[in-house]
This record gives C-alpha cells, structure tokens and sequence, in this order.
C-alpha cells in the first residue's frame, strides 16, 4: 500500500472534518500542528482499515493491549463532550479483566455539553469529568496493581489520581500536552530510582 503524504492526509482530515461539522453543526478547526501529531497515527490506522486479509489466510489474533485500547475507543462513544470523546479502561493486569470503565461527560444531573454546548474556561470545557477520573471513581474496591488504556494520555489531575489508584501502566492513543503532568511524572521517576539505589 502507498503511504499517504502528509497533503493527502491534510485532505482527509479536512474531509472528516467537513463530515463532523455537518453531524455537530458547529464550526472544527483543525490546525497544522494537529495535522502533524496526528499524521503517523492516521497513517497506522488509515492503512488498518484498509487492509485485507487473503482467502484462507487466518487473521491476526488481537493482542491484550490492541484489545483493551480497541474497548477504550468504544466506550468513549459514550462521550457527551463534543470537543473530544475520550475512553478509559482500567484491567486487574493480574487476571486480564476490566474492572471499570470511564468514558468523558457531564456530572450526574447536568445538562451535557452534546446539548448545551461546552463550558469552556481557558480554552478547557470544565462542565465535563474526564474519563479516566470516571474509571477510578467506579472502582468497586481498590487494587494493588491496574493497568490503564485510554484513547487519550492523562492530565495531570487524570495522572495524580491514576497514580494513587496504582495503576502502573498506562496505555494510550492519543499524546496530551501537559507539563505539569510530565513534571509529576518526572518528579516520580526520580523517586524511584532512589528508593532502588538505598
């Protein structure tokens, strides 16, 4: 298969773009730093669609990690955001099973932003809980070790609390700039490496 070049792609965002302006009725922009963040992933699973598999060749078997994340992206479908939709999935890494879910959306009882529009301060929508807070927060118990997939890198407060759920591994799609998260994750890396030298 041909690989896309960066202007076709461009036109394919700008097309998909044109489809979900039309399916939200609202104006999307997409800019070019977007473009080249999303240029490999697009390139990944634009050549997944299109792939196919010969007569009597047996597909690939999914492995635990394409599994999960694949689950991920269908529960963010749930998503009442319309800036993002964002899945999470938290697994007990010691049995391979899903303990919960989160997707992105209003808090109980509030209009949700698919509806109202989002409540957008300094360029964030606050009316929402971001998904992977919505996993943590539907733990049943807690756990000495989860593994978390999600469509999205955490934020900061995502990370903190992920963190203290001790989830270990985290698994994501999509990179979210945010340097305070990375700053904290730093700050934890360091730590470690100390608390193994003593």
């Amino acid at each position: 298969m041909n690989q896309l070049t960066k202007e076709q792609f461009a036109s394919l965002i700008a097309f998909n773009s044109l489809i979900n302006k039309f399916k939200l009725n609202r104006d999307v922009k997409i800019t070019l730093l977007q473009i080249d963040e999303w240029y490999q992933l697009g390139i990944t699973q634009y050549e997944a669609i299109n792939s196919t598999v010969a007569v009597g060749e047996v597909p690939k078997r999914l492995s635990r990690d394409e599994y999960f994340i694949r689950i991920a992206q269908v529960v963010a479908e749930r998503s009442t955001c319309s800036r993002a939709k964002v899945g999470a999935v938290l697994v007990d890494p010691r049995t391979n099973r899903i303990v919960a879910t989160g997707y992105n959306g209003s808090i109980k009882g509030s209009p949700h932003c698919i509806d109202v529009g989002c409540m957008m301060v300094e360029d964030h929508c606050r009316r929402t809980i971001h998904a992977e807070m919505n996993a943590v927060l539907h733990l049943e118990h807690n756990y000495d070790i989860l593994y978390l997939y999600s469509t999205h890198e955490p934020c900061a407060e995502c990370f903190k609390a992920l963190k203290t759920a001790n989830v270990v591994k985290m698994t994501y799609i999509n990179r979210y700039k945010d340097d305070v998260r990375d700053l904290i994750r730093k700050e934890l890396e360091d730590e470690s490496r100390k608390t193994k030298k003593t």
